[in-house]
């Protein structure tokens, strides 16, 4: 069984700036709390909107912090992070596999391109499978060319 992991490199700058500011605001807004001695309503608001943001940022990050591709005998499975989001393609079901680079505007995540779908999680690098549909879906990788290989060779098998 082939695995392969792409970390999500813009992901973890990303969240993890945000989730650096949403931590100092929060820290500044609990000195100022206890600097006045008093916690007004609007102070408790704050600070629960602020660890509301972290919580969201901190579930983003475990859903989309890296791609993982397996193919098996019988599938190519994709899932971003922990699992909950993810793929499954028969391999009976793909017509054509081929390396392929991604125009820089088709960008990260997962979203419709012309004549399918692409989920990429970092850079231009994908592996392009026609299905026998007549619809793409375009998986990102850093091994494009042993992704394809590993592919075509168990369709062959």
């Amino acid at each position: 069984m082939y695995q392969h992991s792409q970390q999500g490199i813009f992901i973890w700058l990303l969240v993890g700036l945000v989730l650096v500011a949403l931590l100092i605001a929060v820290g500044v807004s609990m000195g100022q709390i206890k600097q006045a001695g008093i916690v007004h309503p609007s102070d408790q608001v704050i600070l629960l909107r602020l660890l509301g943001v972290a919580f969201i940022m901190a579930l983003v990050l475990s859903l989309f912090f890296r791609l993982t591709v397996e193919v098996d005998e019988h599938f190519v499975r994709a899932y971003f992070g922990i699992g909950i989001i993810g793929k499954r393609i028969p391999l009976s079901d793909i017509a054509s596999i081929q390396p392929v680079t991604n125009p820089w505007w088709y960008g990260l995540g997962i979203h419709i391109i012309p004549g399918g779908w692409i989920w990429n999680i970092s850079g231009t690098k994908a592996v392009e499978l026609k299905l026998k549909s007549g619809r793409l879906f375009r998986l990102g990788t850093d091994e494009p060319e042993v992704l394809a290989e590993v592919i075509k060779g168990r369709i062959a098998a």
